[in-house]
């Protein structure tokens, strides 16, 4: 009754460009210094990114310890554990003789002029999150289920970093009623179900939270001085975005379920929006990640399927159709729309 299991993932991408910049180019021309104007140039990139996902669960059917076979209780807990991480490295150089191929410049770096090499870092990209679910049903006929998960995201704020969401759901299938089973028997199937619960979105990026330095270069005479500056506003209240929905649903079946009609009503309502929003130049920006507390945008609608196997013989025949209708609505724009 009690099972455990464990996944592991790794996904690996790696981008690598050689870029050869020949005598008459544009760029050779005009972007090196006065001395390497005109000679072969030459721009490596090496990218690496690399995500790790594990994931265990352990779940534990209570069906010996309940001794009614019309109750039936399962529960699962798990954790899962994602990294990422990202670099890359450029190096350029210029002046290179001009007789010089693309490959004698690729394989003979040192005897260029470096120009510029950026080695670039993304902090690691890490969520964690733990999870459970607790599923019942009793004789078939009425099912319930409640979900709880905490994810924590470094992307935002350290005082923020964490959220939590809930969902429940209940099902009633009305065709195992008593009253109504041998009449619908082998005619037809009704279930009606419901289900509300939250969840979170933390789509933004891995420095909005932080106050990063950005890089720039000034002309002191004929020389180009690199900077460093503030390159943003540091947030620690940063957090989630949050959408709450609540679904209705009605499923029928009829005639074995050869013809099944499936019919679904949804609201959304998402809060604490993440929003780029604009800000005063006078600040040194012109704008700032920031969660829109005031904010609502509200997404509903209608689905309607209907499923039939005509032929379900040696020639079989499925047809299917659906129809949907969805409305979005900005209900508030937490103050940007005054």
């Amino acid at each position: 009754n009690l099972r455990f299991k464990s996944e592991f993932g790794y996904d690996d991408y790696r981008y690598n460009t050689d870029r050869y910049y020949g005598p008459s180019t544009y760029y050779v021309r005009n972007t090196p210094s006065s001395t390497n104007q005109g000679k072969p140039a030459v721009t490596l990139t090496r990218q690496s990114r690399s995500t790790i996902r594990n994931t265990n669960t352990v779940n534990y059917d209570f069906k010996k310890l309940i001794k009614d076979e019309k109750h039936h209780l399962n529960a699962l807990i798990g954790q899962e554990y994602v990294i990422a991480k990202n670099n890359k490295i450029t190096n350029t150089s210029h002046g290179f003789p001009s007789t010089f191929t693309a490959d004698d410049c690729i394989n003979l770096m040192t005897q260029g002029t470096p120009f510029e090499i950026t080695n670039y870092s993304d902090p690691n990209d890490v969520l964690l999150s733990y999870f459970g679910r607790l599923n019942y049903d009793y004789d078939s006929k009425y099912l319930f289920s409640g979900t709880f998960r905490a994810d924590g995201s470094s992307r935002f704020g350290v005082n923020n970093r964490w959220g939590y969401f809930p969902s429940v759901s209940a099902g009633w299938t009305i065709s195992n009623e008593p009253f109504l089973k041998d009449a619908l028997e082998n005619i037809a199937t009704v279930r009606i179900r419901a289900s509300w619960g939250k969840s979170g979105n933390n789509d933004i990026g891995n420095y909005s939270s932080i106050a990063g330095i950005s890089t720039g270069s000034y002309a002191f005479g004929t020389t180009a001085v690199s900077t460093s500056r503030l390159g943003g506003f540091a947030d620690s209240e940063l957090g989630w975005e949050t959408t709450t929905q609540t679904n209705i649903g009605l499923d029928l079946g009829f005639f074995n379920s050869r013809l099944n009609v499936i019919a679904n009503y949804y609201n959304s309502i998402s809060t604490d929006i993440l929003y780029n929003a604009p800000i005063s130049a006078i600040s040194g920006f012109t704008s700032s990640t920031t969660n829109m507390t005031d904010a609502k945008i509200r997404n509903r609608g209608f689905d309607l399927q209907i499923d039939a196997r005509l032929l379900t013989g040696k020639v079989k025949w499925n047809v299917s159709t659906n129809i949907s209708i969805n409305r979005n609505k900005v209900v508030n724009l937490g103050g940007l729309d005054d």
